[in-house]
């Protein structure tokens, strides 16, 4: 009885070396052999999932269209806007940094959407909410005079 279970786990300890060894086989080919277009060797392959290339902020920027993702630093000009998430249904909660007067400390904001949508004025610059998500919101920069 024992020689039988020995030789069982003999073959099981055999059969998982084996599937170990061609696993690290195709993972070797995969690797050695990709071409240069697959996801190994594509420019910005290890980002996160979500993340935003500067790129696409630079192109943003460009037509005064901002995204500020939640919980992410975005630099506007000399200040720095963090989305907080929604506070309920209405209300849009963003902190502004001024590392000019103090890096450390963020002034919270909370804009009701209703309101923001019409126009707001915060970091000394006018917006407009466009879009707004759990996750993330969009704002446009508007000339003052265009509320």
């Amino acid at each position: 009885m024992e020689k039988q279970l020995g030789r069982k786990l003999g073959s099981l300890f055999g059969f998982v070396l084996f599937g170990f060894l061609i696993f690290l086989g195709f993972y070797h080919f995969s690797q050695r052999f990709a071409s240069r277009y697959s996801i190994h060797n594509l420019p910005g392959s290890t980002d996160r999932v979500n993340a935003v290339s500067k790129a696409n902020r630079s192109a943003e920027a460009a037509n005064g269209r901002y995204v500020l993702y939640l919980d992410q630093n975005r630099t506007i000009g000399k200040v720095n806007l963090i989305y907080r998430g929604l506070a309920g249904d209405a209300i849009c909660l963003i902190d502004v940094i001024i590392p000019d007067l103090d890096p450390e400390r963020p002034y919270q904001y909370r804009l009701d959407i209703e309101t923001a949508e019409k126009g707001f004025r915060m970091a000394g610059r006018n917006f407009k909410l466009e879009t707004t998500g759990k996750n993330y919101i969009r704002i446009v920069e508007v000339a003052p005079g265009n509320k």
